[in-house]
């Protein structure tokens, strides 16, 4: 049974919001959404980063793992948010679980 959590978190330029959906006994992501007033450069990095987090080891090493290659693959403008900031708001979705 899949649970969804979600999370709101507050970087130096940004507010950061993330539900993610997850299976907690396999301990593995099923689908992140992140919303919330900051800017990503190139835009479709985004898409591609919750993208790339589906199947990812709810781990904040691993995480930071897949944030920090999608950043580094698109070259990823990211002002006044660090890649700990969006590490945080996911890792924390699956803290504050809620039956899906």
């Amino acid at each position: 049974m899949s649970k969804t959590g979600f999370s709101i978190h507050k970087a130096r330029k940004g507010l950061i919001k993330c539900r993610v959906e997850y299976d907690p006994s396999r301990k593995i992501i099923l689908k992140v959404d992140i919303t919330g007033d900051f800017f990503l450069y190139p835009e479709d990095s985004l898409s591609v980063l919750m993208d790339r987090l589906k199947g990812v080891s709810i781990d904040r090493n691993e995480i930071a793992k897949v944030i920090r290659d999608v950043f580094n693959e698109y070259k990823v403008s990211h002002p006044g948010i660090e890649i700990d900031d969006f590490v945080k708001v996911i890792y924390e979705s699956t803290l504050g679980e809620v039956d899906a």
